[in-house]
């Protein structure tokens, strides 16, 4: 699976999902544009504390895969790769987590991110789960959830399964 962002189809599978799900006061906004998508607004962790992209993939799509490389600038702030699965927690969704390596900022890099050793979360708190199933994966997301106020950006030209 190679997602090229600066495909308009490819970006309009993204979508935002803030802290406001939880009475927080985050934004973020997904812009397409000059051949990648800029994920981009404020954290506020009063009341909350993220924001966050996310996108459907099909089942299957990650079997066989060992990491993720996406071709990232960032604002050198701490952003997370996450999945879901159909494993819930206490009725929760739960999310597999890994760090996205940190970037100079303001640069063009290429990172990998390894689909071993994900922590595991609901809302954020870590949770005891099933191991990480990249089989069963069905949705693929970018969260900054760094407990830091202000603003961010990141913006993502290219994400390849390896």
């Amino acid at each position: 699976m190679d997602i090229n962002l600066g495909d308009m189809a490819q970006a309009g599978q993204w979508r935002v999902v803030n802290d406001g799900v939880m009475g927080g006061k985050s934004r973020g906004e997904l812009q397409s544009t000059d051949g990648f998508m800029r994920f981009a607004g404020g954290i506020v962790t009063d009341g909350g504390g993220f924001s966050s992209i996310r996108r459907a993939i099909s089942p299957g799509a990650l079997s066989g895969a060992e990491s993720i490389t996406m071709k990232i600038r960032s604002d050198g702030r701490q952003y997370q790769l996450n999945f879901r699965t159909d494993e819930t927690f206490r009725g929760r969704s739960v999310a597999y987590r890994a760090d996205i390596p940190p970037t100079a900022q303001d640069e063009w890099e290429t990172v990998t991110v390894s689909l071993s050793g994900l922590s595991t979360s609901v809302f954020g708190q870590d949770v005891p789960a099933a191991p990480f199933d990249k089989t069963k994966v069905r949705m693929m997301g970018i969260i900054l959830a760094d407990g830091q106020d202000g603003a961010f950006g990141i913006d993502i030209a290219r994400i390849s399964v390896r």
